[in-house]
């Protein structure tokens, strides 16, 4: 049986991988996330030791195209790292305004 494999490695048959998804959105490859989320992937997938969110790690390393990507997957903006931080602690002040105004989850 031939196993198929998308542009990015997605395996078509197997779990999306949740660890390379965070990598994605860390690094900006805006091209894994899409696949990772095309092929079922959990948006509010996070990190097992911090428990941050790929929305957190996109942000902290200004990768603002796979943020905004990712505003558009309804994904929730109360999750807290392990620091107690959600992903509006770890934006620069225009893309809070953003997240301000997004039709996500989110609490104050």
């Amino acid at each position: 049986m031939k196993m198929e494999v998308s542009l990015y490695g997605v395996k078509k048959d197997k779990k999306p991988n949740v660890c390379r998804f965070l990598y994605a959105c860390k690094k900006g490859d805006l091209g894994y996330v899409e696949e990772y989320l095309v092929f079922g992937g959990n948006v509010n997938a996070t990190s097992p030791v911090k428990h941050k969110s790929g929305i957190m790690y996109a942000l902290e390393n200004k990768n603002y195209n796979v943020a905004t990507f990712l505003l558009y997957h309804n994904i929730d903006l109360s999750i807290k790292d392990t620091q107690g931080k959600t992903a509006k602690d770890y934006a620069n002040a225009d893309f809070k305004e953003i997240l301000a105004h997004s039709n996500t989850k989110q609490k104050d």
